[in-house]
């Protein structure tokens, strides 16, 4: 999983990332926008292990 994730581009990971939070409930659908900002300010993280690990 974290090798498919790696192979991703940037964008496709914060789109990635932000549909994660939509998933478990950080935000709604209407806040897409809005998680797909907060991804982008804490692209810093390693998002293959942060998704991997996120519950």
């Amino acid at each position: 999983m974290t090798g498919a994730i790696e192979a991703l581009y940037e964008d496709e990971m914060l789109i990635l990332v932000a549909l994660a939070w939509i998933g478990r409930g950080d935000y709604s659908g209407e806040g897409w926008n809005e998680a797909r900002s907060v991804a982008a300010e804490v692209r810093g993280e390693n998002f293959p292990d942060y998704l991997v690990g996120m519950p």
